[in-house]
C-alpha cells in the first residue's frame, strides 16, 4: 500500500494498464460476461481486468497482502463512487425521451464513470507495486491465482455459473492457452484459495 506522499504512478504504465484492460474488455463476449459477474455479486470489472492483464504481461500473481488492500480499497470505492454513479446511469435510461437534455446527461455519467473506473485501476496498480505482487511465473496460473485471491478476500464463494464464466473471461484473456486447461488451473487455484 502506498502513502499520500508516495510518488504518483508513471502515466505510461497506468496508459499502458488502461489501454490493456479496454482492449481485452472490447474482445468478442467479454464485456457481457464481466458484465454478468458485476450485476451478480459486484464484482469489479475494472478490478478484475486489471488483476488479470497485469498477470498475462508479466506482473506475477497478487500476494495475498495486496489482493487485501485491493479489495477493502476497490469494495469501497465501488460503493462510495461507481455504483451510485451506475444507478444514476442506468435511472436515467426511462427519462430519454421524457426529458430533454436526459441523454447528454447519462453520456456525461457514463463519461465520469469511467474515469472513475480509471481511478481506481490506479488503486490496484499501486498496490501491485514494490512486493504487492509475486515474481512472474506462468501466466495462466499467475491470472488463475490473482483472480482466486480476490474473489476470495471479497468473500465470493464461486459458485458454477462464476466458475464458468471466470473461466470464459480467463480463456479470452490467455488466447495462447487451452480453455479447458485454464478451467483446471482456475478450479486449483480456488481451492487453495479456498
Amino acid at each position: 500500500m502506498t502513502s499520500e506522499t508516495d510518488e504518483p504512478e508513471s502515466p505510461s504504465a497506468g496508459d499502458a494498464a488502461w489501454a490493456g484492460v479496454a482492449a481485452l474488455y472490447t474482445r468478442p463476449g467479454m464485456a457481457e460476461r464481466c458484465l454478468a459477474l458485476q450485476q451478480r455479486d459486484g464484482t469489479s470489472v475494472t478490478t478484475l481486468l486489471t488483476l488479470i492483464w497485469t498477470a498475462v504481461h508479466g506482473g506475477g500473481a497478487v500476494t495475498r497482502q495486496a489482493a487485501s488492500d485491493v479489495a477493502a480499497l476497490t469494495e469501497a470505492f465501488q460503493a462510495e463512487v461507481l455504483r451510485p454513479l451506475r444507478a444514476s446511469r442506468d435511472g436515467l435510461k426511462r427519462w430519454l425521451e421524457a426529458l430533454e437534455g436526459a441523454s447528454a446527461l447519462r453520456q456525461d455519467l457514463l463519461d465520469r464513470e469511467l474515469a472513475a473506473e480509471r481511478l481506481e485501476q490506479g488503486f490496484v496498480l499501486r498496490c501491485l507495486e514494490g512486493d504487492g505482487h509475486c515474481p512472474p511465473d506462468d501466466p495462466c496460473g499467475d491470472a488463475c491465482l490473482s483472480v482466486a485471491r480476490y474473489l476470495r478476500l471479497r468473500r465470493l464463494p464461486p459458485d458454477t455459473d462464476t466458475r464458468q464464466i471466470l473461466g470464459c473471461i480467463l480463456s479470452v484473456a490467455l488466447e495462447d492457452y487451452d480453455s479447458l486447461h485454464i478451467q483446471r488451473v482456475l478450479e486449483r487455484a480456488l481451492a487453495v484459495e479456498g
